[in-house]
C-alpha cells in the first residue's frame, strides 16, 4: 500500500508551510516514512534535503531523480514539485523550508545574488550526489541547521540563517557556472492553471473536457502535459487527489464512508471503494481501523 499525503494547499496549487515560528518562514524537521506518495505542489520557499536512510524518488516538474542515502538536494522557489518512498524502504530525511526574504531583505543582494538564480526558470533543483566532494560541505552546513535547532542555541535562528547563506553561495556559484539558458515554460504554467481547477472543483462531477478548457489547451495537449509532468492522464489524477482527500476524512472525521465517498467527488460509492482498495490495497473500512488518530 502505498499512502498518498495531501499537503495544505491554496486553490492555486500552491502549498500552505507550516512555518515553526509565526512571522519567521523556516521550516525544520527530520521526516521518516514508508510507503508514502505526496501530490503534487509548489510554493514560494526554497527546498533541501539531507538523505539520512533509504532512497526517495523526487519528481520535479516533468523530471525524476533518485536521491539516495547520503545525497543532498535543493528545489528551486516555485517548482512543482513531489516525492514517493522507493522500494517500500523506511526513508529518513531532513526537511528545510525557507523563504527567501529570511535570507535577505537587502535588495542590492536580492538583485545581484538571489534573483539569477530565483528567476532562472531552467535551475529546477540541484542534486548533490554523495560521491560529489562538494556534498560534504553542503551536508554539513544542513545538518547543523538542523542540530542547533533542535538544541534550541540562543538565536537559533541567526546561526541557521548564516549557515544557508553560505549554502546559497554554493548555489550561486553553480547558477553562473552552469550559465543557464532560459527555456520554454508555457506548459508548466499550463499544468498549474488545470491543477488548481481541480483543487478547486474535485467535489464536482469533472471531464477531461473541463480540465484541457481550464489551461485553455485542447483535450490530446491536455493528457499529453499530466502524461508528461504528473505521470498520469489527467482523470486518473483527479480520481488520486479525492482519494487522498478521503484518507484524510476517514482519519480525522466521524463521518460515514458513503458521504465520504459523495463529498470527495465520487456519485457512486461502490466505485470509491473499487478504486480505494485498488490504490491503498486496502478497504476505506480498514483503513479508518488502522490510521484513525
Amino acid at each position: 500500500m502505498t499512502l498518498l499525503t495531501l499537503p495544505i494547499v491554496m486553490q492555486d496549487g500552491s502549498e500552505v508551510v507550516d512555518y515553526d515560528q509565526h512571522g519567521i518562514p523556516l521550516y525544520i524537521r527530520k521526516s521518516s516514512s514508508q510507503l508514502v506518495k505526496y501530490l503534487p505542489h509548489w510554493h514560494d520557499d526554497l527546498e533541501f534535503i539531507v538523505m539520512l536512510s533509504g532512497n526517495t524518488l523526487f519528481h520535479v516538474n516533468e523530471k525524476e531523480v533518485l536521491v539516495r542515502n547520503g545525497d543532498c538536494f535543493f528545489v528551486n522557489s516555485r517548482q512543482m514539485h513531489f516525492n514517493e518512498t522507493v522500494n517500500h524502504q523506511i526513508e529518513e530525511y531532513i526537511c528545510i523550508l525557507v523563504h527567501p526574504q529570511f535570507l535577505t531583505s537587502n535588495r542590492t543582494i536580492l538583485e545581484k545574488f538571489y534573483k539569477p538564480v530565483l528567476e532562472n526558470k531552467s535551475l529546477e533543483f540541484i542534486h548533490w550526489k554523495r560521491e560529489d566532494p562538494e556534498t560534504r560541505l553542503i551536508k554539513k552546513f544542513l545538518k547543523k541547521v538542523f542540530r542547533v535547532k533542535m538544541e534550541n542555541f540562543p538565536a537559533y535562528e541567526l546561526i541557521c540563517c548564516g549557515l544557508l547563506q553560505r549554502v546559497w553561495q554554493k548555489i550561486f556559484q553553480h547558477a553562473i557556472e552552469k550559465n543557464y539558458n532560459e527555456p520554454e515554460i508555457s506548459d508548466l504554467q499550463i499544468l498549474r492553471d488545470m491543477l488548481s481547477f481541480i483543487y478547486q472543483n474535485y467535489t464536482s462531477k469533472i471531464f477531461l473536457e473541463d480540465i484541457a478548457r481550464s489551461g485553455r489547451i485542447c483535450r490530446s495537449k491536455c493528457c499529453q502535459i499530466f502524461k508528461q509532468y504528473m505521470k498520469q492522464s489527467p482523470i486518473d489524477f483527479v480520481n488520486s487527489y479525492r482519494l487522498a482527500v478521503s484518507c484524510h476524512m476517514l482519519k480525522n472525521t466521524d463521518k460515514p464512508i458513503t458521504q465520504i465517498s459523495f463529498d470527495v467527488g465520487f456519485t457512486q460509492p461502490s466505485y470509491f471503494g473499487k478504486l480505494f482498495q485498488r490504490m491503498y490495497d486496502t478497504s476505506p473500512t480498514d483503513f479508518r481501523k488502522n490510521f484513525s488518530v
